[in-house]
């Protein structure tokens, strides 16, 4: 496992090549963490990334090409040791490809990219995911990043989440870690954290159309900008009472309670045909504290 750092003016990441997940963000002058430090007593999830499903399968399981494969929840990249290609003070790029463990669990061949580059408070990462088989690849993708929500001189409902472009999202609760057919209506937005606001799970949104999320404190205002890149589906969430939140764009979303288990009905799923490639960015912007 190797470690990277990258720092810019004022601000530092870190980011680990087991799952090529981010590990910090830091404020250099105040010594300010936005990112959760993945406390293995609560979560010790920092930043996962999410393939090549998202989410929670039917039984636990895949099936490719009439051939049933244990995957489980949100996939293999978040356990996987991926090579660091290049490293420079401000940008770093890792890659994962298939393998004999990957392909036993899911069965194609594949290459997935991830490019870090930090400017100042801006963190943006690439993903590339790339097709080097014979036949059709099928996958998706989400990104998990947690941000800590610093409670010295504050509580939990002084932090809120914004989708600003949505006025009543359609809101999908989990039923036994499987997707139901229909949301409701969440007419609180933003929608203001507290201790039981994820005692049901994750608030699961599909279809969203904002591509900013806004994580706010009250007094303090903005303190996280997630552009998602366009990807359609949102997940926010924390273990209940824990002081991060997870704001997470996904490009799909946990088995219906009715799926069929095939991986190409799978609701959310993308496909890549032989030499092609898929590309997104998804970039984080931390404002550092007043004063």
């Amino acid at each position: 496992m190797i470690q990277t750092t990258l720092r810019h003016g004022d601000w530092q990441a870190e980011i680990s090549s087991l799952g090529a997940e981010l590990q910090s963000l830091t404020y250099l002058p105040d010594d300010e963490q936005f990112l959760w430090h993945g406390d293995g007593n609560i979560w010790r999830g920092r930043a996962p990334i999410l393939f090549p499903v998202i989410g929670r399968l039917r039984n636990n399981r895949i099936r490719c090409r009439g051939q049933s494969y244990p995957l489980t929840r949100h996939g293999i990249a978040r356990q996987s040791d991926f090579r660091r290609l290049e490293c420079t003070t401000t940008a770093a790029s890792f890659r994962l490809r298939d393998s004999d463990r990957s392909r036993s669990l899911y069965p194609y061949a594949f290459s997935l990219e991830v490019r870090f580059e930090l400017h100042e408070g801006t963190l943006t990462i690439h993903y590339r995911v790339s097709n080097p088989g014979d036949d059709t690849l099928w996958f998706t993708l989400g990104s998990h990043p947690a941000f800590c929500l610093p409670l010295q001189d504050s509580v939990l409902s002084d932090y809120s989440v914004a989708l600003p472009d949505d006025h009543e999202p359609l809101r999908y609760t989990l039923v036994n870690g499987l997707m139901p057919a229909h949301g409701t209506p969440m007419p609180v937005n933003p929608i203001t954290l507290s201790e039981t606001l994820f005692d049901q799970d994750a608030l699961i949104f599909r279809d969203i159309r904002s591509r900013e999320i806004i994580l706010s404190h009250r007094r303090h205002g903005t303190r996280i900008v997630v552009d998602t890149g366009g990807a359609p589906h949102l997940g926010i969430w924390a273990k209940p009472g824990a002081p991060y939140v997870c704001i997470e764009p996904w490009f799909g979303y946990d088995d219906p309670v009715d799926a069929s288990g095939d991986i190409e009905t799978k609701p959310g799923m993308l496909s890549l045909q032989p030499g092609e490639h898929w590309d997104h960015s998804l970039t984080i912007r931390a404002t550092p504290p007043a004063g």
